[in-house]
């Protein structure tokens, strides 16, 4: 109740601003147009969507896997700007075409759910417990502790300067430049990296969360005071390492692995209203904060800047990659010819092949005049940017069919322990959250090495359980 009432008064303040004023969301005022014919294709898509979603759902709960994250990612945050890139007169095509893949992306999905109804069912009835002893959690401490280390001394704790930003502006009566992270940011992110800064990096974003979530588990389950302060200092510390790294989209996927961890054994409610109403008041509250304290201040009275930022916070949740994920096309073949799966191949290997920057460089330098950056398309751009059209149709939902076998994968076992929790919480929102990034989000993740570290762990277990089985002596009865 309370939360409903915060939710009422922030936005009857967010109305009131928009009435005194005047003024309503204007896609105009930023460049951008709804087209009827691709408003037409997207309700087909959406309406794809709401009908995998009831043929799927049990009792109104769906399940948290790869497959139903890149949906989620693909429909809020990709299709939202693709439809609203549309200015009358221009070229639709690309439009089309990423709506078109989203529909192919979609017929695997309602295949799986009305041919194979039991796979569902199984990945739904997986149990969780927690089955890890004092002395292995010893051991998972000091890796932990390990990681922590490796990022304080390669320095990546506070790489892009956001806690010198906060101090300044918590001890400085001047007003802070609201663009001092992201300069300070792209000065280090455009330095060459070395070895032991991307060691530090995968030791903050990758292991120190996986083993940060097995760690919070045991400690909270023990119930103390102590315990649980251990608990929460351990799994904040990834947070505060991705707030360091001034990477929204990090710390986002860390939220949503965090996320994924809690509902990954009871999966998700469709409607959730407490779920809908916590997320409403947090972006009211960023609304209102922003406002407040004169981050990228343009109107001239309170109540301006509270319209300018809720159009800015709309456009960048919902409108910007979607639109930009749009680049890829005019790119290719305009400027030069499709790339024969390269992009894809290094995305996923991680080694390099042919030596020319990435797709997301070359894109945002085309679009740019030269300038350094990144403009990375969502998946079925890096498949257009390697085979075309005829490929960007063929590998859609192809990569569906991948995801769905990570969930009969997933399924294979009706019982799984804290460490498997973990991976697979990493796992499905890393390789869902392709649906709004590029391959290059599921290797960057490091996905890859994680697998490695989670198969040696499990040698490593059955290879000491079998030892202290063969170590017993074994009774004789005469």
């Amino acid at each position: 109740m309370a939360l409903f009432f915060l939710n009422l008064l922030f936005y009857s303040v967010l109305g009131f601003a928009f009435a005194i004023e005047g003024a309503a969301f204007n896609l105009g005022r930023h460049g951008l147009f709804f087209s009827w014919d691709t408003l037409a294709l997207g309700f087909f898509y959406y309406a794809l969507v709401a009908w995998y979603v009831v043929v799927h759902s049990r009792r109104g709960i769906v399940l948290v896997d790869a497959y139903n994250i890149f949906i989620f990612f693909f429909s809020v945050l990709i299709v939202p700007g693709v439809l609203a890139a549309s200015p009358e007169g221009s070229d639709l095509t690309p439009h089309y075409m990423t709506l078109i893949s989203g529909c192919c992306f979609m017929l695997p999905g309602l295949t799986s759910e009305i041919a194979f109804k039991r796979r569902r069912e199984a990945a739904g009835n997986v149990k969780f417990s927690h089955n890890i002893k004092n002395e292995t959690i010893a051991v998972l401490c000091l890796i932990f502790l390990a990681c922590v280390l490796l990022v304080l001394f390669s320095g990546n704790l506070n790489r892009a300067g956001v806690f010198f930003v906060i101090q300044d502006f918590l001890l400085s009566t001047d007003t802070v430049d609201a663009n001092a992270v992201a300069q300070y940011r792209a000065e280090v992110y455009y330095e060459s990296s070395n070895i032991v800064s991307v060691i530090g990096n995968y030791a903050g974003g990758v292991f120190g969360v996986f083993f940060a979530l097995i760690i919070y588990v045991h400690f909270m389950r023990r119930g103390d005071w102590l315990s649980k302060t251990i608990a929460l200092s351990v799994v904040l510390f990834p947070l505060v390492f991705a707030l360091g790294t001034g990477s929204r989209l990090l710390l986002l996927r860390t939220l949503m692995i965090y996320f994924a961890f809690a509902v990954i054994p009871t999966g998700l409610r469709v409607v959730d209203w407490r779920l809908l109403g916590r997320a409403s008041l947090m972006f009211a509250v960023l609304i209102t904060s922003t406002a407040i304290l004169g981050r990228g201040v343009q109107g001239e009275n309170a109540a301006q800047n509270l319209v300018v930022q809720t159009e800015k916070s709309i456009k960048r949740l919902l409108l910007v990659k979607g639109s930009g994920s749009l680049w890829v096309y005019d790119y290719y073949p305009a400027a030069e010819d499709f790339e024969l799966g390269v992009p894809i191949i290094e995305r996923l290997s991680g080694i390099e092949i042919d030596g020319e920057p990435s797709v997301a460089n070359k894109i945002f330098s085309y679009r740019y005049g030269g300038a350094s950056g990144t403009a990375g398309p969502q998946t079925f751009g890096d498949f257009y940017a390697s085979f075309g059209y005829f490929g960007q149709f063929i590998l859609a939902p192809l990569w569906a069919i991948v995801l769905l076998w990570l969930r009969g994968v997933y399924a294979r076992k009706k019982s799984r322990g804290t460490v498997e929790r973990a991976f697979w919480s990493i796992m499905m929102v890393s390789v869902g959250y392709t649906g709004y990034s590029d391959f290059g989000s599921f290797k960057a993740i490091g996905v890859v090495y994680l697998s490695f570290i989670y198969i040696f762990f499990k040698i490593l277990a059955r290879s000491a359980r079998n030892l202290l089985r063969r170590s017993q002596p074994t009774s004789v009865t005469i």
